[in-house]
């Protein structure tokens, strides 16, 4: 698989539309628990969603996959033949910034980071995030059809 690395390629991360709307209703199917997925596409631009269970022991606060169903997904972005661009994951009952778990457990620092925040199903919010040598850095993106 291509590990991708989008903030190289653009300051500004295209995320499809159709994906965007496939994140709202994961994540609402999912809800109350922590919704997780990664993502494929090219360079800066996100074209594919790959959702995966929470297998977390608290998925109300917290996410965490099966790496059985990681290596699956991760199979599928290769048949694909997409790179992998990012991970999500939902806080639907918080705000949309990288908790502390989120500090501890980031891996991959090429890859966009994305927090959905929908408290009490309220207005989503979609941040994007960057993790530089200090932590998360805030980016943009913008969402295209």
């Amino acid at each position: 698989m291509r590990l991708g690395n989008p903030f190289q390629h653009s300051p500004l991360i295209i995320l499809h539309q159709e994906v965007y709307q496939q994140i709202l209703t994961s994540a609402s199917v999912g809800y109350p628990h922590e919704f997780c997925a990664i993502l494929g596409g090219e360079k800066a631009e996100i074209t594919r969603l790959y959702p995966l269970k929470n297998i977390a022991a608290e998925p109300e606060r917290f996410f965490k996959w099966s790496p059985q169903e990681f290596i699956q997904q991760w199979k599928r972005i290769m048949q694909d033949q997409l790179e992998w661009v990012g991970v999500i994951h939902s806080h639907p009952h918080g705000k949309p910034y990288p908790s502390h778990a989120d500090h501890l457990n980031w891996h991959y620092p090429q890859l966009s980071y994305w927090i959905l925040s929908f408290p009490q199903k309220a207005e989503p919010k979609l941040l994007l995030f960057q993790w530089s040598k200090n932590g998360f850095v805030q980016q943009n993106y913008t969402i295209q059809e």
